[in-house]
């Protein structure tokens, strides 16, 4: 327990994370193992309220380095939180980013997170492929006729209705209609798609 109603959640089942809850809802979760990540972790919890030496003992740290923590950050941002910068070396940022300049980026830094999400791109791009066979049991896997929607057949007549099937893309492809309403109610999904017609 934190104080200001906030609780810090430490589980072996998180494989190294922690959660921060206030009255019961969840909201911020760091990975420990990261250490700038956790820095802010520290820096935005105090500033939410939390009692420094409880924050301390619970992730196993001096009030000195929490103390440490916010004063870096008061003074240099979040660029000293990343870069190490020690409070010891004295208050100039500019001779701060001098004795840390081995750890900074080298580099158009626009053009190196252009090429990672490139690359990234590149990895998860693959051609979607739908298999539209039943397998060896065909008869058994398909369903009935008379259970398919839309397998009536009628005579063709004018609809001030029709157009609005121009809305039934987007609810398949963007809400996932079939799967919410479908898989919910069975054959109860023509209620639904009455009502979005209509109000179509």
């Amino acid at each position: 327990v934190l104080g200001k109603g906030m609780v810090l959640e430490l589980n072996n089942e998180f494989k190294g994370k922690a959660r921060l809850y206030r009255g019961g809802v969840l909201i911020k979760s760091v990975d420990l193992a990261d250490k700038v990540a956790k820095k802010l972790f520290i820096i935005e919890t105090i500033e939410l309220g939390a009692i420094k030496s409880r924050l301390a003992a619970a992730l196993d740290l001096s009030r000195q380095t929490l103390h440490n923590y916010l004063e870096i950050h008061e003074h240099f941002g979040v660029e000293g939180l990343i870069h190490g910068y020690r409070m010891a070396d004295g208050k100039d940022l500019e001779k701060q980013r001098a004795l840390h300049a081995h750890q900074r980026m080298e580099g158009n830094k626009a053009q190196q997170v252009a090429a990672i999400r490139a690359a990234e791109k590149k990895q998860n791009a693959f051609q979607a492929s739908l298999n539209f066979s039943f397998g060896e049991n065909a008869p058994l896997q398909k369903v009935a006729r008379e259970a398919q929607p839309f397998n009536e057949e009628h005579e063709w007549e004018a609809s001030r209705y029709a157009g609005v099937f121009v809305y039934w893309p987007t609810r398949i492809a963007r809400w996932h209609w079939p799967e919410l309403v479908m898989g919910h109610f069975g054959a109860g999904w023509r209620i639904f798609a009455v009502f979005l017609l209509m109000a179509g």
